[in-house]
């Protein structure tokens, strides 16, 4: 699959969700929470990475809505987010594996973001689903802010 089949796919699903982009990045920008997802290119072959973002409405950004992924204050890759599906992931994002043809590819692709991406960056969004992913260690493997807890009036794990 080419990036930009792969792109092409991608846009189709966030575009059609309500996302935004700008730059290298997918903003979602109808919650509370500014939200985002940025598809971050490997510097070893053609493989990408997925992060998502999000930046608490309680916590101020200059250039909010359209920050930078490291300027966000909840990051963390799609592979953390579900340790369980980090390895189906990571063959998805690597447009060398031989182990899925294109169709096999944008099936899978589809899925994930259908099922699992949008609708959790969706949640993410609003601040009780945000405190409830939290609560959940969902973001366990994540870069989080220490303001991020005590705004979320959460514990530090």
């Amino acid at each position: 699959m080419t990036k930009y089949t792969f792109r092409d796919i991608l846009a189709e699903i966030l575009l059609r969700h309500g996302f935004k982009k700008k730059g290298g990045m997918w903003y979602f920008l109808k919650g509370e929470n500014v939200c985002a997802l940025e598809l971050q290119k490997s510097n070893y072959g053609d493989s990408y990475y997925l992060n998502l973002c999000c930046l608490p409405h309680e916590i101020t950004v200059t250039g909010v809505p359209f920050i930078p992924e490291q300027t966000f204050p909840i990051r963390i890759r799609a592979s953390a987010f579900y340790p369980d599906m980090a390895e189906e992931i990571s063959v998805l994002l690597n447009l060398e594996s031989n182990e899925l043809n294109d169709e096999e590819r944008a099936k899978k692709l589809s899925d994930l973001f259908e099922n699992w991406i949008v609708p959790e960056i969706i949640c993410m969004s609003n601040s009780n689903n945000l405190i409830r992913l939290f609560k959940e260690n969902r973001f366990l493997g994540g870069a989080v802010r220490k303001e991020v807890y005590s705004i979320l009036n959460l514990e530090m794990p």
